[in-house]
């Protein structure tokens, strides 16, 4: 059974069925749904908190089942990205919007997850060529698309490349700024970075 753990800004959800037991945490909310208007106002809710908080949505059915209703509240949207280290053990991030974040991006019509990634960190970051190497996780996000709320699904991968020298921002996709990070300066990027991309890298970090 997976951990369902669900970002809008900084705020994250996780989803609690009866088949999974969960610590509360000291700051956490809880919110209990037994049918699916109660998660329609309980999602609404969510996403109208403001800062930081951390919500933990229960029900009686199994967090699977919870899952898939919670999903079907949203447009689904599928996007894929990488984390690139080079041959210095570097490793490359770009900053959009005032925060440090890690290349992604929408999958386009009959594009596979890892071929959406390769072609994202290429378009948003100059390099020439990248080769994925292993799987990194994945990340859900609500946001906002038009007149209605998503949730993105990001695949992620661990990317390796020789090219490290040839980097060149995708300005129009609000990115100014492509730089390599040694493995001691990613501290600085966890603290300005999304929420959601903090508790990636920090995973990744900890198997380490």
């Amino acid at each position: 059974m997976q951990n369902y753990k669900i970002y809008h800004n900084d705020k994250v959800i996780y989803l609690q069925g009866c088949d999974c037991d969960m610590e509360i945490l000291s700051d956490s909310k809880e919110i209990v749904v037994n049918s699916e208007i109660e998660l329609q106002l309980s999602i609404a809710t969510f996403i109208a908190m403001t800062g930081p908080r951390t919500t933990i949505l229960r029900s009686n059915c199994a967090t699977d089942s919870l899952f898939q209703l919670f999903k079907k509240q949203f447009k689904i949207i599928n996007a894929a990205g990488g984390m690139v280290l080079n041959d210095s053990s570097q490793y490359l991030f770009i900053f959009r919007r005032g925060k440090w974040d890690l290349p992604k991006g929408k999958l386009d019509s009959g594009e596979s997850f890892n071929e959406a990634a390769v072609r994202e960190v290429m378009e948003e970051t100059g390099l020439p060529s990248v080769e994925i190497t292993s799987e990194l996780g994945k990340t859900w996000h609500i946001f906002q698309l038009k007149n209605r709320m998503a949730l993105k699904r990001t695949k992620w991968y661990i990317m390796h490349t020789s090219a490290g020298e040839s980097l060149s921002p995708q300005t129009e996709e609000d990115i100014t700024e492509v730089k390599w990070f040694y493995r001691n300066e990613i501290e600085g990027i966890i603290e300005t970075t999304h929420a959601s991309v903090a508790s990636l890298l920090e995973r990744y970090f900890r198997k380490e």
